[in-house]
């Protein structure tokens, strides 16, 4: 989401289409379109992930750390109902980044 926000405040900053579209395309894939059909945040889109936190049980529209890398560089994430801290603890930060992505698509 950080790359997102990125791409989409340098691409309205310097009027660049085809870094608007790659954040926009980068959002898609958090929201489920992403080789497992799943969203990365929970109460959106389909197939949402079982958050994890020590503290929290579950956080409305949060965004969990979402896909990991396999040793042979595939995107990994948990989906069955185990809980996995690595792909499935909540953050804010790629939450925060997200809105402000959001925030520079629409101009």
């Amino acid at each position: 989401m950080s790359h997102a926000h990125l791409l989409a405040r340098a691409g309205r900053l310097f009027s660049n289409s085809d870094w608007l579209s790659a954040a926009e395309r980068l959002l898609h894939w958090t929201l489920g379109h992403n080789t497992v059909n799943r969203s990365l945040f929970t109460g959106i889109g389909y197939r949402q992930p079982i958050g994890y936190s020590f503290r929290i049980t579950q956080l409305p529209e949060a965004t969990v750390t979402g896909f990991v890398g396999r040793p042979d560089d595939t995107p990994y994430i948990e989906e069955s109902c185990a809980i996995q801290w690595c792909t499935q603890e909540y953050w804010s930060v790629p939450y925060q980044h997200a809105v402000c992505a959001i925030a520079f698509l629409k101009g």
